[in-house]
């Protein structure tokens, strides 16, 4: 924040946004990865004074509280840092989020254009804060209908590597003064950012939902670079789908999009994530289709769910009710029966995901019969 300078007055939290941050946390946890912070259920029975001990401060003078950073295995030989804030930093964090949001959607790609699903900022009284109708499987539809449309021959399959991690400030700096015209609370953030990374100069905390917008807006010009140059694409986060008449447009704009993140970001692309194919090869490897969810997909997107609530290894009983809500959300919008059909053929058929659907499946179908009793 070299030539950005410290608002002139005192920077204050506002008590609807003070709410709303309650309500997030309350509704979807702290993070991803790990159960809600047990303090949440002590400040929201004391809220009246908690929130008038947080409306007092000067956001300006915030110092960076203690907070939670563990290394957490992603797949048998490879990890991620996940962090959990300070219940009282997260709250005064997601309501600073909760002012700029705005301001950071509008220089996005706008939705209509159907190209970016990840994250899009629209906050509802009950603490939502991104809009439900934007997620991985909207993304796949619209992947799928472009790659069977016959308009395109080939895709490019690629994820950025540890894009949260390795964030870099300065353009996140750049993307968040240009979208609040360098607006008080922006500084309050960025401020806040940096007291993170006291020691380098990158990264935002991996599943903190108020961190997500800000790296949505950051990224937004290697999205914009892509359609000035007449791409036909699709992005979920860190996940791109690029769709090209040849081989050698995919090739071309594959190595544009490396250059453009590299040169813009410092981040690069994970190779073993990296493909070329035909549309009919694309389709047949990833086509999320409802009736390829039937048979290839469901594990897999069942596995994914989980990664992102942070169980990656089903050592021990997965339990629904510990689940994020909107994770629980996304699972029950799965064909159920068709994953325990599915997992039952597996060979490598996992017990543990195994006694989940049917507890899931058991519960579901009480709830149905209490339902026709009523009637």
């Amino acid at each position: 924040m070299r030539d950005w300078e410290r608002p002139g007055t005192a920077v204050h939290l506002d008590k609807p946004s003070l709410d709303w941050a309650l309500e997030h946390a309350t509704r979807f946890g702290d993070t991803v990865f790990l159960p809600r912070a047990i303090e949440y259920e002590a400040i929201r029975h004391d809220w009246n004074r908690v929130s008038s001990w947080l409306l007092e401060q000067d956001m300006r003078e915030w110092g960076p509280r203690p907070y939670r950073r563990f290394l957490a295995p992603k797949r048998p030989v490879s990890f991620r840092h996940i962090t959990q804030l300070d219940p009282l930093e997260n709250l005064a964090f997601s309501s600073l989020i909760r002012r700029i949001g705005p301001a950071l959607e509008a220089i996005r790609v706008p939705r209509e254009e159907q190209v970016v699903f990840s994250w899009r900022f629209e906050p509802t009284s009950d603490g939502q804060m991104f809009d439900p109708a934007y997620t991985w499987s909207a993304f796949n539809g619209q992947c799928r209908a472009k790659a069977s449309s016959g308009k395109f021959g080939w895709v490019v399959v690629t994820d950025i590597a540890d894009f949260f991690p390795r964030l870099y400030f300065h353009p996140l700096e750049q993307a968040v003064a240009a979208a609040t015209n360098k607006s008080d609370e922006a500084w309050c953030v960025l401020r806040m950012v940096k007291n993170w990374n006291s020691l380098v100069s990158y990264g935002l905390p991996v599943g903190v939902a108020a961190s997500r917008i800000l790296a949505e807006a950051t990224i937004a010009d290697v999205d914009r670079m892509l359609l000035g140059a007449g791409e036909s694409f699709c992005r979920y986060s860190d996940d791109y789908r690029i769709f090209s008449g040849s081989e050698v447009d995919a090739r071309n704009i594959l190595e544009e999009l490396a250059a453009c993140l590299f040169d813009k970001h410092g981040l690069t692309l994970q190779p073993e994530k990296t493909l070329i194919l035909s549309a009919q090869e694309y389709l047949e490897r990833f086509d999320v289709s409802p009736e390829r969810a039937e048979v290839e997909s469901l594990s897999a997107k069942f596995r994914e769910l989980l990664e992102e609530a942070g169980i990656e290894d089903y050592a021990e009983e997965i339990e629904y009710d510990d689940l994020p809500e909107h994770i629980q959300a996304e699972i029950d919008q799965l064909n159920l029966s068709a994953l325990l059909r599915e997992q039952l053929r597996d060979e490598r058929c996992d017990s543990m995901i195994v006694s989940f659907l049917l507890r899931r499946l058991g519960s579901s179908l009480a709830v149905f019969m209490r339902r026709g009793q009523g009637r």
